[in-house]
């Protein structure tokens, strides 16, 4: 079971409050070739069904992982995502701690 709501998940990727925690996800990002809205799209079709596991990294470093499988609109081939994200409940702001290829 995700800790973080999947409509609050979604509202905060349709109001673009996405922001990338580190260096590290900035880059596989752009090595996907994504840009915000491609980010925003595949988190609006995040479903409970792609939820993977929520890991923790001390008391408030609280992330939901998923995986799901995200098309691009100017890409024919489809994408094998691992994404691992956090929601700060009170700004609303989603935090990306990984998005890239899974493996």
């Amino acid at each position: 079971m995700p800790k973080y709501n999947l409509a609050f998940v979604h509202e905060a990727a349709r109001l673009n409050k996405v922001e990338y925690n580190g260096r590290k996800v900035q880059v596989d990002i752009q090595n996907l070739e994504y840009g915000l809205e491609d980010v925003v799209n595949c988190l609006l079709q995040l479903t409970e069904s792609d939820f993977h596991q929520t890991h923790h990294y001390g008391e408030s470093q609280i992330f939901d992982a998923y995986q799901c499988l995200f098309r691009k609109s100017t890409n024919s081939n489809e994408d094998n995502l691992y994404i691992k994200l956090r929601l700060n409940d009170e700004m609303l702001i989603l935090e990306l701690g990984s998005f890239h290829l899974s493996s």
